[in-house]
């Protein structure tokens, strides 16, 4: 299962990557500011790291986010993509 998020995880900063380079190219690219927010969860150190050098950066935690038993929180990330 660990596996098919970190999937969606690289579609995602795939996603991402292609809209940075190349909608400059055809002059596309908005004058609104866009910021993208993702949640991960604080004990997901592979997916966090991915995150990091997408260039999202911590701005917030929701304590006991995920189900009992995890306990975890989820860190709340962000990126302008503007």
């Amino acid at each position: 299962m660990a596996d098919a998020h970190l999937d969606e995880d690289a579609k995602l900063l795939q996603a991402l990557f292609l809209r940075e380079q190349i909608a400059p190219e055809l002059g596309t690219r908005s004058q609104q500011p866009l910021d993208v927010f993702l949640e991960v969860d604080e004990g997901n150190e592979p997916a966090r790291r991915l995150y990091r050098r997408a260039g999202f950066r911590e701005v917030g935690r929701r304590k006991g986010y995920y189900p009992a038993g995890k306990g975890a929180a989820a860190l709340i990330l962000r990126r302008d993509l503007a």
